[in-house]
């Protein structure tokens, strides 16, 4: 009898951090749903990272084509003009066309360095 109250007690437990989990990443999309509504350019952020995730898996997995790096680039060519953003819209448009897992890297370690110095 020992074993079974054990088992549901250790089940209650999971049931209530799943609820838990369950109930944080349901608040944190409602959040952020609502930071895009506000304001379109968290919509182009957002898009922008998830666009140079699906671009890097792609070419660690060796599937990226062109298409590919074109998406990232409309991202990035709709970033506000005449800001630091610039100096990688030129960059993102030239892979369009070689679709170089190289320099798609390098590129992307200065999106990073752009992040972190606050642009």
């Amino acid at each position: 009898i020992g074993a079974v109250d054990e088992n549901i007690d250790r089940n209650a437990v999971i049931a209530v951090v799943f609820a838990g989990v369950v109930d944080f990443h349901h608040a944190l999309c409602v959040y952020v749903q609502h930071l895009m509504e506000q304001s379109p350019l968290v919509t182009q952020f957002w898009q922008l990272g998830d666009y140079v995730e699906m671009l890097d898996q792609r070419i660690r997995m060796e599937t990226a084509e062109s298409r590919h790096y074109r998406y990232l680039a409309q991202v990035v060519t709709n970033l506000p003009d005449g800001t630091a953003w610039d100096k990688i819209k030129q960059q993102i448009q030239a892979l369009v066309f070689t679709t170089n897992g190289s320099q798609f890297y390098l590129w992307r370690d200065r999106l990073d360095q752009m992040f972190e110095d606050g642009v």
